[in-house]
């Protein structure tokens, strides 16, 4: 009986790894996303980061994404296509998140870090820990400016 409630963990590390992390959230699949992102140390794993957030929008997975309010999140932003399936908002003093990601999803929590070397995830399941951690996402959204049309400010 205490199997059932025993903490979930898995651990991925690099690129091909990284990219069996991100499936699960494709193959969940979730009806949102709550997910903090980096934007500064995306050094390793790019092109399996893109791919899979082709998937997700393909599959037609909203996702809210909260960053760190400088420059270089909106540049890094800029520059992505513009989707209906994805808001963003950005906020101060998000340092902390400068090289890790952190996507929660059905009662799971994904943890990403980049470093200089491939990416290192952790998949842990488990239901109150993903509510914590969205209670606190959803608190910071709520404080967070959109920058989801970013794409269209010609400034």
């Amino acid at each position: 009986r205490l199997a059932n409630n025993r903490l979930h963990i898995r651990f991925f590390e690099g690129v091909s790894e990284y990219a069996r992390a991100l499936e699960d959230i494709i193959l969940t699949p979730p009806k949102r996303v709550l997910a903090y992102e980096a934007t500064s140390l995306r050094r390793s794993g790019t092109e399996v980061r893109e791919a899979h957030e082709q998937q997700r929008i393909k599959r037609k997975i909203l996702k809210r994404v909260l960053s760190d309010d400088t420059a270089q999140t909106k540049a890094f932003y800029k520059k992505r296509p513009y989707d209906d399936l994805t808001q963003i908002r950005v906020v101060s003093k998000m340092n902390a998140l400068d090289a890790v990601d952190l996507q929660m999803y059905d009662n799971k929590i994904l943890y990403t870090s980049y470093t200089d070397r491939e990416p290192i995830s952790i998949l842990i399941e488990d239901r109150a820990l993903c509510e914590m951690q969205s209670s606190f996402f959803l608190s910071t959204w709520n404080n967070g400016k959109d920058i989801s049309l970013i794409t269209y400010d010609k400034s």
